[in-house]
């Protein structure tokens, strides 16, 4: 008896999903060097890195490269995903496998995605560290050169001699460049004028990102990105019937739900073990958690760990809009607005410039808070009113803060305990919000039955059969407009 595969609730195409992530980080870069430029910066040319160091280079670097690097991310497990579904047409056998390139794709996206976080110059608009700096970004562009190269000594399709010279092309150029790192170990004090290394760099970038951009399109546009349905019994019953190369890679609402969590308690944690180590908190008082976000290597933990951790928050929660049978469009843009506030806060620092720190702090706090308040009026978890009511109330309470310097000044409070009762405040608004967080996806129905997943699309058959399926009471939203996937006895 046949399985019922996932269905379809949303889905984006391969070849959109990496071209708009590989703009995101093309455009940034662009725009840093204008703005270098329109401030005093050599037009011939600096390298990447030195548009970074001082704002708003600093804090668009690390917030749209890092959700551009998240993107990227899938764009590699399409690249898996495609190769191993045309492996069955190769007879060749190759050394590296399809899941050490997988590997290698991945670990080189991790690398790029702290550059932006660790900066390479030390100075207050920046913080950062040259040499912790260099060997992400020197780890990056090697071994994805690797990966790049790898793959297209491994063909896995039949390609046109003009896309043979593109990719080839590309490898050449991109090995070429690498000889810069030769050139900085050895000219190193040289008065040259010529920027090679800058060039090289620009160069080598731009081959990445078109590269993995045009092989995505030509190769993979037969893969999208979706949001699908998926009960547990058709679940078990297809994945004990068929291989693992049957079914995309996936990942459950609640397993992503969980890693967001993680992502916001390990940066939370992790940033007050080190302010307590490196003696960067103020004494004798509760730490605000932006304190700890300042100084090194706090800053460098919370640039990275708030997007990764609002990026996980903001897909789980498109994922849990689409699985519930009653549905509030606002609520969700509300929340997914308020992580967008988040990634600011850890993307610009108190001292950097406070007042976009603040707008972003209010926007997550606030809005966030809405969203709990209103769904836990109109559509709780499943859980006790007791405890919905006592953390939403609890939640209000956690805002008297606000009114702190009002209130101390009329009573005269001492200016340290009132610091002490705010930032007591902000960490329980925190841990509550975290709290709500977990009961909004674990504590709802259907809520196990949501996946990313990386799937074939609609139009092709190839050992599937793709049907109409109409939504009933259990179905959740979106499926209306779906398809099943059937795997079927073709």
């Amino acid at each position: 008896m046949a399985g019922q595969g996932p269905t379809v609730i949303q889905e984006i195409n391969a070849k959109t999903w990496t071209i708009f992530g590989g703009l995101m980080i093309s455009l940034t870069i662009f725009t840093t060097y204008v703005i270098y430029v329109i401030r005093g910066g050599q037009i011939f040319l600096p390298t990447i890195s030195h548009t970074w160091e001082d704002p708003p280079g600093t804090y668009l670097s690390r917030f749209f490269v890092g959700y551009g690097t998240d993107v990227m991310y899938v764009a590699v497990i399409f690249i898996y995903w495609a190769r191993v579904n045309a492996r069955h047409a190769v007879e060749q056998r190759y050394t590296v496998s399809e899941k050490t390139l997988l590997i290698m794709g991945m670990v080189g996206i991790f690398c790029l995605s702290w550059v932006p976080p660790i900066c390479d110059s030390s100075k207050p608009t920046c913080r950062g560290y040259n040499p912790i700096h260099d060997t992400f970004a020197v780890t990056f562009f090697v071994l994805y050169t690797a990966y790049l190269i790898i793959i297209q000594a491994q063909p896995m399709f039949q390609r046109s001699s003009s896309l043979r010279k593109i990719y080839g092309a590309f490898t050449f150029l991109s090995i070429i460049t690498k000889t810069r790192f030769f050139i900085q170990l050895f000219a190193h004090g040289s008065t040259a004028t010529f920027p090679i290394l800058a060039v090289f760099e620009w160069t080598d970038t731009t081959i990445i990102v078109t590269w993995t951009c045009v092989y995505v399109s030509e190769h993979c546009q037969h893969l999208s990105w979706a949001i699908v349905h998926w009960s547990k019994e058709d679940r078990l019953a297809v994945e004990s019937e068929f291989s693992d190369e049957t079914v995309g890679p996936y990942i459950g609402l609640k397993q992503l739900r969980l890693l967001a969590l993680t992502f916001c308690i390990l940066t939370l944690v992790t940033t007050l073990i080190a302010g307590i180590i490196t003696q960067t908190l103020p004494k004798d008082v509760i730490p605000f958690i932006s304190d700890m976000w300042v100084y090194i290597p706090g800053d460098w933990i919370s640039r990275w760990g708030t997007i990764r951790g609002c990026w996980c928050s903001i897909i789980s929660q498109i994922m849990l809009y689409y699985s519930q049978k009653e549905v509030y469009p606002t609520l969700t843009v509300i929340s997914i607005i308020s992580l967008l506030g988040l990634s600011i806060v850890g993307s610009v620092n108190e001292q950097e410039d406070h007042a976009i720190h603040t707008f972003g702090a209010v926007l997550f706090f606030v809005l966030f808070d809405i969203y709990i308040i209103i769904t836990a009026s109109i559509n709780p978890p499943n859980v006790s009113k007791c405890t919905i009511w006592g953390l939403t109330v609890f939640i209000l309470f956690t805002h008297i803060r606000h009114l702190l310097p009002h209130i101390g000044a009329q009573w005269r409070v001492e200016p340290d305990v009132l610091l002490d009762i705010e930032a007591f405040l902000e960490w329980s608004d925190t841990f509550c919000i975290i709290a709500f967080m977990y009961l909004d996806v674990f504590y709802r129905d259907h809520t196990d039955e949501v996946f990313n997943m990386i799937v074939t699309n609609t139009q092709q058959r190839n050992r599937k059969e793709w049907r109409r399926v109409p939504q009933d009471e259990k179905t959740p939203r979106g499926t209306e407009d779906g398809y099943s996937l059937v795997i079927g006895t073709n």
